[in-house]
């Protein structure tokens, strides 16, 4: 009977270590766990042969003995099974679920941007193009985010990421990535942002402006697609000096949906930090990115930096064959400064019809009065989220505060296209409560050739992200 208890007990700690060796089939070979096993069986008859040996002594000793070894074997089956199926839930900027082997991640999330705008209209003539109207004043709930993101094992990690706003549900970031491929890095796979461009491929969560620049039209934006990217020379803090990013892309509407044939495109990213030091505190990036594309119509628009606001430089569409898209960056932090610097061309290649070519460019720098540096992800070469010294009336603290000035320009005139020129100079100071809340004020002056116009807008925004 006593011998039956023990392998009973034996069994079990057996059954455990089979079921951990199928979670663990992606980070040990079979032949590792089945090693393993047999190390285990070969412990377990071991004790039983010690048992047998004392069996003739006293009872209450021989109970004593078998009472510690069924405890020594349930406790090595607690250890095993929480190492593989402990879950933890914990807040770190987001609301955060993780097993306790780290195979297994769950993040929970939201965006909320709320915005107010007033604008003044100036100098309008006779082609002004709201009808000699203003711009109104308005208010929107500029961006509803919910975010689901996590990992599969170690290797597998997977984002869907929805935006409520308007009153449709527009889908974002939805994709799966497969880390870890010998020299290729990552591999994604769905609808997420072409590698063009340190502006917009820094989320408008960690952005410094309520709005991207004027530049940011040419931009691709968010397409379904395959991009390979990875980080490369290590320096001898384990900081990669190098990203390189490139994939393959079908034009998709608002929707992450596109039928007809061509509209695809090739787009490629490479990035390097030439100097960076004392952790991210100082650093110089630069970057370049191509994309080219058989879209047709092509188009290209923008508002004066406002979300409120009309388009007011547009070449309507264009009947193309192919277009290619240049951009070059660069940006630097020293301490609580930062810059950053953009320049876009476009050539289209037109049916029947002579090549034309558009570009736009912008400059910027933040300065924060609190102390804190603009962070910087070596990863992907785009900015990262801000967290202040002191969280707004934690110990006194005051959050982190930060003044920003921006210039950007577009030109969308070339032969017989006139979509216009515009030249925007915006002022922001930004109020950092904690790292999820951030309150944002934007004046913008801007500035239409074409129609001989300028406006002056006043914007501001709540956000919560997590």
């Amino acid at each position: 009977m006593r011998r039956k208890w023990i392998a009973f007990a034996g069994c079990l700690l057996v059954m455990v270590t089979l079921a951990n060796a199928q979670t663990s089939t992606a980070t040990s070979s079979a032949a590792d766990e089945m090693e393993a096993l047999k190390q285990k069986i070969k412990e377990q008859d071991r004790r039983i042969e010690q048992l047998e040996a004392i069996k003739g002594q006293d009872q209450d000793t021989y109970r004593q003995i078998q009472r510690e070894e069924i405890l020594k074997i349930l406790k090595e089956m607690k250890i095993e099974g929480d190492k593989h199926s402990d879950l933890r839930v914990f807040w770190k900027e987001g609301v955060r679920m993780e097993t306790g082997d780290g195979e297994f991640k769950l993040h929970l999330g939201t965006r909320i941007q709320t915005d107010w705008a007033w604008f003044k209209t100036n100098d309008f003539k006779e082609k002004k193009p709201l009808g000699n109207k203003d711009i109104p004043d308005g208010a929107e709930l500029r961006r509803l985010f919910l975010t689901l993101d996590g990992q599969i094992y170690k290797d597998l990690e997977f984002k869907t990421e929805i935006d409520f706003a308007g009153g449709t549900a527009k889908p974002q970031d939805i994709y799966v990535r497969m880390k870890n491929i010998p020299i290729a890095g990552n591999l994604t796979v769905g609808h997420f942002n072409e590698p063009y461009g340190m502006e917009q491929l820094t989320s408008n969560a960690n952005t410094t402006f309520m709005e991207r620049s004027l530049a940011d039209a040419f931009a691709p934006g968010k397409n379904m697609g395959f991009m390979l990217n990875n980080a490369f020379l290590q320096d001898e803090s384990k900081t990669h000096r190098l990203t390189a990013a490139g994939g393959f892309y079908r034009d998709t509407d608002d929707f992450a949906y596109g039928t007809g044939d061509g509209r695809y495109a090739g787009t490629f990213r490479l990035t390097g930090l030439p100097y960076y030091a004392n952790k991210g505190n100082q650093l110089w990036h630069v970057g370049s990115a191509f994309s080219t594309r058989s879209s047709d119509p092509v188009r290209f628009r923008h508002r004066p930096e406002a979300h409120l606001a009309p388009y007011l430089v547009d070449t309507r569409n264009m009947n193309t064959d192919n277009t290619n898209l240049w951009n070059a960056e660069t940006a630097v932090v020293f301490g609580p400064f930062h810059a950053e610097g953009e320049f876009d061309y476009a050539n289209v290649n037109r049916h029947d019809d002579d090549t034309v070519a558009f570009n736009g460019w912008t400059g910027s720098a933040g300065y924060f009065l609190t102390g804190e540096t603009r962070p910087y992800s070596t990863a992907s070469g785009t900015w990262g989220r801000v967290v202040p010294k002191k969280n707004f009336r934690e110990n006194g603290g005051l959050g982190a505060w930060e003044i920003a000035s921006r210039y950007s320009a577009i030109d969308l005139n070339d032969q017989n296209v006139e979509g216009g020129r515009m030249e925007d100079v915006t002022v922001g100071l930004n109020w950092y409560l904690n790292p999820n809340v951030k309150v944002m004020w934007n004046y913008i002056h801007s500035t239409q050739n074409t129609w001989d116009t300028s406006e002056d807008t006043f914007m501001m925004r709540f956000q919560v992200d997590f």
